[in-house]
């Protein structure tokens, strides 16, 4: 019944008020008009006081202010509609056909679709489409209304009321914990998040997420003419890796330092942990060689690492923590040996890590490959990977030696004493003549070491590389800007936070992006992967 009626049914049955005709009918239309005027707007002020009515962007960003949330932290969903909208304006402008099918792969991507390759052949009319023919251009034009309809305001509308929404429901559970920063990126990032997993040192947090933001194909048309269209279902989201990383992984250590042969020096490390270390030596000498057989020693952990050949003045020796050794670039590893066993400390030098016989674990060196310190060793051996030292917490106790030359020499009973291990036999041009005494030992390297340091007071979001997308920069800066900010109320205080895209070459510490399927962490740490080969410059 019209407001009119209603009014004037109001009244004694006698009047006949809502008989047709009358002037007290035409007076209460006339006075009628105002008041649904009055309670349209009413409804309106009604709807813009909830969050999960409100109408316009203007009453949304009002009331997200009471909850301390910022207009910018609603940037990133303004910034994906505002690139989806540029994607398909140029889609439309396009006039070249292979060109246009190029373009709609390049715009579905900026959704995260679990739908094989070429995506726009999910909006052609039937199964398996030639794209090139009539086909693709109706599954164009199909996809044209499906991007105009996820663009109408109610869709923009709605997708920032649920972020809102899904940001005071963060606030009622708490902030500053994994928990919480992992569904404040969902959020910021529009996807909806699984259950996280957590890595063994608990360093590394994980979970599979989708998009929220679905893609809709428009309707078939029906059958028959009694049926109606055939209503299709959102395309079906992937299953896209979102990651945190606790106090991440940077290389850090020494700078190049001179050291001369059977040098003894400590290095001061602060830390979470024991720390595998890599070791780079740049060969010394003018005149002649002076880097020939260097070796580096741990004498906390009576751990070694040498190289049983000759480093040019300017090249640099390399001994990574995976145990291979490169020489300027080229692989030397079967040059290379690593020893453990007892490690003294000469007189003056004691230290509560010095081995002692007394020690059950004390023993004598033990080469890998076996016989590498025996003299009668030849190398090259087969190139097998050795076990390099670690760095401690605290002070690490360290020794560097070259092969500085030890001859036979005899004894008063006429017996011969034959110089060994191997890295000391004076062997003509390939050892180095130690100092006299009083003489300033000569420089026999420059010696750097680096270790894998994890940072304090550091987070890392890593997000999947499709965002990088939203902005035409490759380095995705304005995306990463941006979540950070969406993400920073979400932030432990004192606790600096970093984003970052997941690449097919993303590096986390010492591994790589990974393809598991059942675990959202052992796809973030993954494993080692081969990378394919630069292209030929046909140089």
């Amino acid at each position: 019944m019209s407001r009119p009626l209603t009014m004037l049914a109001r009244l004694p049955t006698h009047l006949e008020a809502t008989r047709p005709g009358k002037l007290l009918g035409e007076v209460t239309a006339a006075l009628a008009r105002d008041l649904d005027v009055l309670a349209a707007q009413l409804a309106g002020v009604r709807r813009a006081h909830r969050l999960g009515e409100a109408d316009e962007f203007a009453d949304l960003h009002a009331l997200a202010a009471l909850h301390g949330i910022r207009q910018g932290e609603l940037a990133m969903l303004a910034l994906r509609f505002d690139r989806v909208a540029a994607a398909f304006a140029s889609l439309q402008a396009e006039t070249d056909r292979a060109a246009a099918l190029a373009a709609a792969e390049d715009m579905l991507s900026l959704w995260g679709l679990d739908v094989p390759a070429p995506v726009l052949a999910a909006f052609a009319m039937g199964p398996a489409p030639d794209l090139a023919g009539a086909a693709g251009a109706d599954a164009l034009a199909r996809l044209g209304a499906a991007i105009t309809a996820s663009l109408r305001h109610a869709e923009r509308i709605g997708a920032a009321r649920a972020r809102v929404i899904r940001i005071c429901r963060r606030h009622a559970e708490g902030n500053g914990t994994v928990s919480a920063l992992m569904d404040g990126a969902a959020i910021a990032l529009d996807l909806d998040l699984g259950p996280v997993e957590h890595s063994a040192d608990r360093f590394l947090h994980a979970a599979f997420a989708r998009d929220r933001l679905r893609l809709t194909p428009p309707p078939l048309p029906a059958p028959t003419p009694d049926a109606r269209p055939i209503i299709l279902p959102p395309l079906p989201p992937a299953a896209e890796v979102l990651g945190l990383v606790e106090n991440p992984l940077r290389r850090t250590g020494t700078d190049p330092a001179e050291r001369h042969s059977g040098e003894l020096f400590d290095l001061l490390r602060r830390g979470f942990e024991r720390s595998l270390l890599q070791l780079r030596v740049t060969g010394a000498g003018e005149t002649a060689p002076r880097t020939l057989g260097p070796m580096l020693v741990n004498r906390d952990e009576g751990h070694g690492i040498g190289f049983a050949g000759e480093v040019p003045p300017g090249a640099t020796l390399v001994f990574d923590e995976e145990g291979r050794v490169t020489l300027d670039g080229a692989d030397v590893t079967s040059f290379a040996f690593a020893f453990r066993g007892a490690v003294f400390a000469e007189a003056g030098q004691e230290s509560p890590h010095d081995f002692r016989f007394d020690d059950e674990a004390t023993r004598f060196a033990e080469a890998t490959p076996a016989g590498a310190l025996d003299r009668e060793f030849s190398f090259p051996h087969a190139g097998e990977a050795i076990t390099v030292p670690g760095v401690a917490v605290g002070v690490t106790r360290f020794a560097f030696f070259v092969r500085d030359a030890h001859f036979a020499a005899g004894d008063p009973a006429g017996e011969v004493l034959e110089a060994t291990p191997h890295p000391f036999q004076g062997v003509f041009d390939e050892s180095a003549f130690t100092a006299g005494a009083g003489e300033t030992p000569p420089v026999a390297a420059l010696v750097a070491l680096s270790w894998m340091e994890h940072e304090a007071y550091k987070l890392r979001l890593v997000i999947p590389a499709r965002f990088r997308g939203f902005v035409d920069d490759p380095e995705g800066t304005e995306v990463r800007r941006r979540v950070a900010q969406a993400v920073d109320r979400f932030r432990p205080a004192g606790v600096a936070l970093e984003v970052a895209f997941i690449d097919e070459r993303w590096v986390l510490g010492e591994g790589t992006l990974g393809t598991a399927e059942t675990s959202a962490v052992a796809a973030l740490a993954g494993g080692m992967a081969l990378w394919p080969a630069p292209p030929d410059s046909g140089g």
